[in-house]
């Protein structure tokens, strides 16, 4: 059946991702996250930084698809960053 749907292992495609790699810098609070959600002041602690910095890392990774923010909390979603 798989094969009648082109889906067989011959035409298995690697899974590629398309979403920019974060900076060194946002790779940190991603990393952050990776652990459990946070929201902005919990990611500023745990990574030592300031809110600001915080926050637009944040939004960064948030822009790029790695994280999804949802009423104050941020976390991890799509397939992890290898």
């Amino acid at each position: 059946m798989l094969t009648a749907l082109a889906l067989g292992p011959s035409n298995a495609q690697p899974f590629h991702d398309v979403r920019p790699r974060p900076s060194a810098a946002d790779r940190d609070v991603y990393d952050c996250l990776r652990i459990e959600p946070r929201t902005v002041d919990g990611v500023a602690l745990a990574c030592s930084r300031s809110l600001v910095e915080a926050a637009m890392s944040l939004a960064r990774l948030e822009q790029c698809g790695w994280i999804s923010g949802v009423d104050g909390w941020f976390e991890c979603v799509g397939a992890p960053l290898r």
